[in-house]
């Protein structure tokens, strides 16, 4: 294998059967690269933006023995050295889980206590951690010790962003405060890690490792002091908005994760799955027999499965208009993976080739699933609480408002109290004849009620002089319907007249009475509440 820049690399057929074939990719490393390196271009930005609320995922791929363990934790020994609450920096050899650790640690150091510049609330953290291996198809804790395992499941998550998250159900969570219980977590889980020799690896890793650091972050309102000079500091408690109480917290040191998830608004969640998969294998290489061979089996089938799932999913659909199906559940592994190939989650693949010539093959097929997984696309958004990204639309929407208030010109009261007017005279007068305008279409439209009343007496008369009405309808109209005056005969007000007046007879009651139509007209007006 070859180097050909950054973003290439060149494969060749050590036997000379076959040409050379280039891959490109969004970056190329070395054999000589170190850890820090990998992980300052390909991991820190994918983890700085997970803290902003994005999920994310970074699994290292590859055949057996091609250093996958090696990137994603490193040397064992180094671990306790760059975990440590009094360490400032990490070994240079520590892997990526390590390396993720630590930006966390000091993410959380820096931004936990301070004050949120649109909410006025304080930041806080709660992080939980959850490590697990996929051994032979079945779900193992690797936080618990193996005769107090419990029958683990995977079940959606039916309340979180996209409805889809999934989660494994009876799996041990350990919250996280200090570097020491990260160190803690990864011993424990390396401990318990079925691993096994092979003739290709001493510690060949027989499971696929999954550790999962789940982010929360919190807004707290910060409480008011007293005045007095022993509360100088700052304590937390619960909003002002919320029903119920809760014990205060008396400082941003004393708080637990149980009472911050009680008192805490504005929730945004990010889950980080760091994954170390197990390697594809061949039994006439690795010489595996036994128990060996029968993991090695399970490992290519869930490595199998993974394929298949990443074939869907770069797959155009062929005319039809139903979503392609994507084949998650046929392995444990890719159902816990759903949500982050072609999911809501920033993905991050590593893969890890042996540059030994009787690998060619291997690194070929590697290469080549490489290629394809790079064309699958995600659809990551942060995971916010809804109630909280309510609040952001309305506050954007809220500012759009008052943009165009003060872009307003129109009969706007300025910032000093005066009236603006518009700048130039032509528009001043246009204004003024518009304004005229409007008044005069009013005066013309709302006649007095004097008037409209004595042009419907004409055209009463002329109706009954013409005969177009009969006394008989003249008559049942009066009956059936009474005077305005009657109407409000019992009532000490009426919509037509001010509280403690008499109503009277106005000049257009004659027309009530004897045109039926306009009779009824009115009574539909009542009871629309109009008059």
């Amino acid at each position: 294998m070859t180097l050909s820049g950054a973003n290439k690399i060149d494969i060749t057929d050590p036997k000379g059967e076959k040409g050379s074939k280039p891959f490109h990719f969004d970056t190329v490393f070395g054999m000589d690269t170190e850890q820090e390196a990998v992980y300052g271009i390909a991991v820190e930005p994918l983890i700085r933006k997970c803290l902003d609320g994005y999920n994310g995922c970074i699994f290292a791929y590859g055949q057996t023995a091609a250093g996958k363990t090696h990137t994603m934790q490193g040397p064992n020994a180094r671990i306790a050295e760059s975990l440590s609450d009094s360490s400032d920096s990490i070994h240079p050899e520590i892997g990526i889980i390590s390396r993720v650790v630590h930006q966390l640690h000091e993410h959380v150091k820096e931004h936990r206590g301070k004050v949120d510049e649109a909410s006025g609330n304080c930041l806080d953290f709660v992080i939980k951690v959850s490590y697990l291996e996929i051994y032979n198809e079945g779900l193992v804790d690797l936080l618990v010790d193996k005769n107090k395992q419990e029958d683990l499941k995977i079940r959606m998550e039916s309340g979180s962003t996209t409805g889809k998250d999934l989660y494994v159900q009876n799996l041990s969570e350990r919250y996280i405060s200090s570097m020491k219980d990260y160190f803690k977590v990864l011993t424990t889980g390396a401990k318990n890690r079925s691993v096994g020799e092979t003739n290709m690896n001493a510690q060949s890793s027989r499971s696929h490792a999954i550790l999962t650091i789940t982010v929360d972050q919190y807004l707290v309102q910060p409480k008011k002091p007293a005045m007095t000079a022993a509360s100088s500091e700052a304590s937390l408690s619960r909003s002002a908005s919320s029903t119920s109480l809760a014990p205060e917290i008396s400082s941003l040191a004393e708080h637990s994760p149980e009472m911050l998830q009680k008192i805490g608004q504005g929730r945004k969640r990010s889950k980080i799955h760091l994954i170390d998969l197990a390697g594809s294998e061949r039994a006439d290489s690795t010489g595996a027999t036994g128990d060996r061979l029968k993991e090695g089996a399970q490992i290519n089938q869930s490595l199998s499965a993974l394929g298949n799932v990443i074939s869907a999913l770069t797959s155009p659909t062929k005319g039809s208009s139903k979503p392609q199906h994507i084949p998650y559940r046929d392995s444990k592994l890719t159902y816990l993976l759903s949500d982050s190939l072609g999911g809501n989650a920033l993905t991050l693949m590593i893969t890890c080739c042996s540059p030994t010539a009787k690998n060619y093959s291997e690194s070929l097929s590697t290469l080549r699933f490489a290629e394809r997984v790079k064309k699958v696309v995600n659809k990551a958004v942060v995971n916010m609480d809804p109630y909280l990204l309510r609040i952001a639309e309305l506050e954007a929407e809220n500012l759009v408002l008052k943009k165009q208030i003060e872009n307003c010109v129109c009969n706007s009261q300025g910032s000093n109290g005066n009236d603006e007017k518009p700048k130039s005279s032509t528009a001043r007068a246009s204004v003024e004849t518009k304004n005229q305008e409007q008044q005069t279409e009013i005066e013309v439209s709302v006649e007095p009620p004097s008037a409209i009343s004595n042009q419907q007496v004409k055209n009463q008369e002329q109706q009954t002089e013409k005969g177009d009405l009969d006394e008989s309808q003249i008559s049942e109209a009066n009956v059936a319907a009474p005077s305005m005056q009657t109407m409000y005969a019992n009532s000490s007000t009426s919509p037509m007249t001010p509280a403690g007046s008499v109503p009277t007879v106005s000049n257009h009651s004659i027309g009530i009475q004897t045109d039926p139509w306009l009779l009824r007209a009115v009574y539909q007006l009542h009871d629309w509440g109009v008059i």
